[in-house]
């Protein structure tokens, strides 16, 4: 699996710099027509943090937290540095932050694996899930719905642990064809996990890797696909929420167009985002009323974190780093208030 996400991580890159090249939109510019004063989340406590990864110029990523608005951004100061595409996911009751994959070494310098961090939302009581009896890959992208343990996957599928000492695993899925299974997350109900699974095709032809949404209990089984294979982004920009209630999952096509899944009628619908010029948008997350949509879009420059309305309009700029990518935006949950995350 490592290997086939570092050839990932360059075919990212190459298109970066494709849609650098067709995209005819301004990288600097600040807002967008259409913009709006109001994103409809006033009202809901907790939800107005937006977590996101910053890619750094050095390497590696680290964690930030924002209002709405791109206001009072602050770094989630934890003493480790996450790969290029580490992700930073809220809790359910928001009082803790999981990072994806942390580089991992030994007292000698070997490397141990990517392995999940925690911490509280301002980076304190951090804590590395070492396990030097793992494989190298691990990639943790979830929490369970009690917030106990997370969901990751290594080259088998998915599984969950205990989020306290890596402890107890439990294996959920196993993907038939050796590719990634990328977990999404619970629904609001708890009943259902919802996760990605990538289809890496014939090597030996080349072929593109493909995507699906699936769905299974939360033990894992009764898995039921909802998408056709291929409409979804594989690997490294794979992403996608449940709405609040519980009836959609937002995510990402391969061509960059958010789009959104119902679960019961296997319908997709695309949010069509105002904005001019070519864009590529990936890893959208709901707000906590599920009216607006978080996400990273590529205009010509590497990707901001933007917000916009599930009909695509009200478009808010709420990053401006012209040299390096924001990705991975969560917004936070309702109904809990840390007050060293606002």
């Amino acid at each position: 699996m490592r290997h086939r996400f570092i050839r990932h991580m360059t075919s990212v890159i190459l298109f970066m710099v494709t849609v650098l090249l067709l995209s005819t939109a301004a990288a600097g510019q600040r807002s967008v027509a259409g913009t709006t004063t109001s994103d409809g989340s006033a009202g809901h406590r907790g939800g107005n943090r937006i977590a996101f990864s910053r890619q750094l110029e050095s390497g590696g990523s680290a964690g930030f937290t924002t209002d709405r608005r791109g206001n009072r951004e602050r770094q989630i100061a934890i003493p480790e540095v996450g790969k290029d595409f580490g992700r930073t996911v809220w809790s359910h009751r928001g009082d803790r932050m999981l990072f994806s994959n942390i580089p991992t070494y030994a007292a000698d310098g070997a490397l141990i694996g990517f392995r999940p961090g925690i911490s509280a939302p301002d980076g304190s009581r951090f804590h590395l899930l070492a396990l030097p009896d793992r494989p190298v890959d691990m990639y943790c992208s979830a929490w369970t719905p009690d917030d106990r343990r997370v969901v990751c996957g290594d080259e088998v599928g998915l599984f969950t642990m205990r989020a306290s000492d890596g402890g107890g695993v439990d294996r959920l899925t196993r993907n038939p064809f050796h590719g990634q299974d990328l977990a999404i997350g619970y629904s609001p109900r708890r009943h259902v996990l919802a996760f990605i699974r990538t289809n890496p095709g014939d090597p030996s032809n080349d072929n593109d890797d493909t995507a699906a949404l699936l769905l299974a209990r939360p033990d894992g089984t009764h898995l039921r696909t909802i998408t056709p294979d291929g409409l979804l982004l594989p690997h490294e920009l794979a992403g996608g929420d449940w709405s609040p209630d519980g009836r959609h999952v937002a995510s990402t096509t391969a061509t960059g167009r958010l789009v959104i899944i119902s679960v019961h009628s296997k319908q997709v619908r695309t949010v069509p985002l105002r904005v001019q010029g070519d864009y590529f948008a990936a890893v959208p997350t709901y707000s906590p009323n599920g009216n607006r949509l978080t996400f990273s879009l590529f205009r010509g420059a590497p990707a901001d974190i933007y917000t916009a309305r599930l009909d695509g309009g009200g478009l808010v700029h709420v990053t401006h780093t012209p040299n390096v990518n924001e990705l991975y935006p969560d917004w936070k949950p309702a109904g809990r208030h840390d007050k060293r995350s606002t």
